[in-house]
């Protein structure tokens, strides 16, 4: 029992954890921590993003046992909003564009803060795009 708690107090961490405020995050950091986010989608789904010149949100999405499928989306034409699937208990985020075309889900998961999470980062790299080529490894 002493050799699972070994280095345990409390049951807090023993070293300090640096904490990034996602306002003063740049904007790879963000897409890294979306990355972070989308790597732990539910039912085995996964999300990738990277944002391209013109601030296109690049989105890849393999749903569970099919292959990735990337779609782009102009940031400064979306709007991002959360939401709760009853059907899947599942929370997401969808992007909405101007045209009359449906809401996209761009990350979804059984974690509701994940959702709101997403939904900042997402705003912020929209607020702060300024047309730069950025990704990360997902």
């Amino acid at each position: 029992m002493a050799a699972l708690c070994t280095g345990c107090v409390d049951s807090y961490p023993t070293e300090n954890v640096v904490t990034v405020s996602p306002y003063e995050m740049t904007q790879l950091q963000r897409i890294e921590a979306l990355n972070a986010l989308g790597a732990q989608g539910r039912n085995r789904q996964r999300w990738r993003y990277a944002i391209e010149a013109g601030c296109v949100l690049s989105v890849s999405h393999r749903p569970a046992g099919a292959g990735w499928a990337t779609t782009s989306y102009r940031l400064d034409e979306t709007s991002i909003e959360t939401g709760y699937d009853k059907v899947e208990d599942s929370h997401y985020l969808e992007l909405a564009g101007d045209s009359a075309a449906a809401p996209v889900r761009v990350l979804a998961g059984a974690d509701r803060l994940a959702a709101q999470q997403g939904s900042l980062l997402l705003k912020l790299l929209k607020r702060d795009c300024r047309g730069e080529r950025l990704s990360s490894a997902g």
